[in-house]
């Protein structure tokens, strides 16, 4: 695919094609001589306006200078496209566990669990619920920052009772906590259950529902029932 500029910004390469927007390598350093990527977003004509990059710029700016948050270089939203130019960060912690042959070690399992109680536990204490926590939007760093878990992807977060609303696809199912998929709001208990999947998640090689959630529920199970029924 050939080069875009977004903005001021000349891409490399895409990196990530999203239900709701790509990610794409910026070309060289900036300023501080960081590596960067770029989430970008075009709204078609007709189509209606969603704040979701709005608001993820909006955590991005309350959680500025927590370790575990990417720094936000640059930005621009508005009703023709909207981009975020953040840090660039290394492999999610899916990408990990398949790099260790589909398994942690109990130490690494303990190390990555406590960041990411870390993390979540920041965002509580300044009112922010997750609502949607599973192992892709856990990335680790680069450089000299390898050691630490980052969290990303805050476009479905509820930010003082309001955020956006978007599908869920067959991967969140598997991490979404019981209220929800019951229908009901996102909450910080549920971040904590869904912290509890992702554990699972670390520990065993596959979810156990997985493979009957991506083939579809059936018209009498519904993806509570049928996670319920390994426990």
């Amino acid at each position: 695919m050939e080069n875009i500029r977004i903005g001021k910004l000349e891409t490399k390469r895409l990196m990530h094609v999203g239900q709701f927007s790509n990610i794409y390598e910026v070309e060289g350093l900036n300023k501080d001589g960081l590596e960067s990527v770029v989430k970008f977003k075009m709204f078609k004509e007709g189509e209606e306006f969603v704040h979701d990059l709005f608001l993820e710029v909006k955590i991005f700016q309350l959680m500025r200078g927590n370790r575990h948050i990417p720094r936000l270089l640059s930005q621009k939203v508005d009703k023709q496209s909207s981009y975020i130019q953040m840090e660039r960060l290394g492999a999610s912690l899916t990408d990990l566990k398949l790099m260790c042959g589909n398994s942690f070690s109990l130490k690494t399992t303990l190390l990555l669990f406590d960041q990411m109680l870390e993390v979540v536990s920041d965002f509580h204490k300044v009112g922010v619920v997750i609502g949607e926590l599973k192992p892709n939007h856990f990335l680790i760093g680069c450089g000299l920052n390898s050691d630490t878990l980052y969290l990303i992807d805050y476009e479905n977060y509820q930010l003082k009772g309001k955020g956006a609303t978007r599908s869920i696809d067959s991967v969140t199912y598997d991490f979404l906590p019981t209220d929800s998929l019951m229908g009901k709001g996102p909450s910080k208990a549920g971040d904590v259950e869904s912290l509890f999947y992702i554990l699972l998640f670390m520990i065993l090689e596959t979810m156990p529902w997985s493979s009957i959630i991506a083939q579809g529920i059936n018209e009498t199970s519904s993806p509570h029932e049928v996670r319920m029924a390994y426990f």
